[in-house]
C-alpha cells in the first residue's frame, strides 16, 4: 500500500452561501480510484502535473490548466510527475450551475457540458484561483456571490456546450436604477444579489447582469465606490478614521485603507491629514 508523503496536505471547506464544496490539496503518492460525482468537479492545477483517466481516455493537466469533470463521468487521478501536483477544486450540483446561469427571458437553462477535460485558458485559470480564495476567505457576501456567478458564466461561455441564447444581456435601466437606489439606501449594511433582485423581480444572475450592463461595474464595486465617497465626506468633516470606516460600511480601518489606496492612490489617513492637518499612523 502506498503511504502518503509528509509533504501531502489537504484543506476542505464548504461555501454554504453558493452551495459549493472546496478542496485545496497537494498530492505526491496519493491516487484516486475510479469514481463518479453526482455534480461537477472543476478546478485548477496550480503546481506540477495531474494525470487522470476520464471516460475512456487519459489526460495530463500541467500547472495553469483548468480541469473539468462532468456529473457522473467516471474518472480517477494521480500525480503525473515525481514532484506531484497541487490543485484547487470546486464541487457543485448541475442545479447550482443552472441557477447561476438563469437567463433573463425566463426560459429554462440547460446545465453546461464540457467536452474537454483539460482546458488551457491562463486568464480564466487565474480568475478561478481568485474565486477559490474568495470563497475560502472573503466574508463579503455580495462579492462572493458576484464572483461565483461571473466566473461560472465565463467558464460556460468560453468552454462548454451552451446555447448562446441561454445567457442574454438585455438592458433594463429602470431595474438597474432601483438596484442602485437600494445600494445607496443600504450603504452601511450592504446588500446581497438576492436582495437586489427582489427589488426588481430578477434572479441574482439577472440582477448582476442588468447592473453591469447599465453601470459598467458590478454592484459590489459600485457599493465600494459610494462607501468611499461617504468615508471621504466624513474625513473632510474631521471624523476619526476608524469611525469613518465603520460609518461608511467598511469592516474596519484597514479595510477602508486598502480600498482607498487602491482607488485614489493615497491612504485615507494622508487624505484626512491634508484636509484637517491631523496625523494618522
Amino acid at each position: 500500500m502506498i503511504q502518503p508523503s509528509p509533504k501531502e496536505w489537504t484543506r476542505s471547506t464548504r461555501a454554504t452561501d453558493v452551495n459549493c464544496d472546496l478542496l485545496q490539496a497537494r498530492f505526491i503518492n496519493h491516487s484516486y480510484d475510479r469514481h463518479i460525482h453526482c455534480g461537477y468537479a472543476i478546478g485548477v492545477v496550480t503546481h506540477g502535473v495531474e494525470s487522470f483517466w476520464c471516460d475512456g481516455a487519459t489526460y495530463h493537466a500541467p500547472a495553469g490548466s483548468i480541469v473539468t469533470v462532468n456529473p457522473y463521468a467516471v474518472h480517477d487521478g494521480s500525480s503525473g510527475i515525481a514532484e506531484g501536483f497541487a490543485y484547487r477544486m470546486f464541487y457543485f450540483s448541475p442545479e447550482n450551475y443552472v441557477d447561476a446561469l438563469s437567463g433573463n427571458d425566463g426560459k429554462p437553462v440547460i446545465a453546461p457540458h464540457f467536452t474537454n477535460p483539460v482546458i488551457k485558458d491562463p486568464e480564466l485559470s487565474r480568475e478561478m484561483v481568485g474565486l477559490h480564495n474568495i470563497l475560502q476567505n472573503e466574508p463579503d457576501g455580495l462579492l462572493r456571490h458576484e464572483s461565483w456567478i461571473e466566473i461560472l458564466t465565463r467558464l460556460a461561455l468560453r468552454h462548454a456546450d451552451l446555447p448562446p441564447s441561454a445567457i442574454q444581456n438585455r438592458r433594463d435601466l429602470p431595474a438597474a436604477r432601483k438596484m442602485r437606489e437600494y445600494l445607496h439606501d443600504n450603504l452601511s449594511t450592504g446588500a446581497s444579489l438576492e436582495e437586489l433582485g427582489q427589488t426588481t423581480g430578477l434572479s441574482p444572475f439577472q440582477a448582476l447582469r442588468q447592473f453591469k450592463a447599465n453601470y459598467n461595474m458590478t454592484p459590489h464595486r459600485y457599493l465600494t465606490n459610494i462607501r468611499l465617497f461617504k468615508a471621504q465626506e466624513l474625513l473632510i468633516n474631521g471624523v476619526p478614521l476608524a469611525d469613518a470606516a465603520f460609518a461608511s460600511g467598511f469592516s474596519d480601518q484597514a479595510h477602508l485603507t486598502r480600498w482607498y489606496k487602491r482607488i485614489y492612490g493615497v491612504t485615507p489617513g494622508k487624505y484626512a491629514a491634508a484636509c484637517n492637518n491631523v496625523q494618522y499612523t
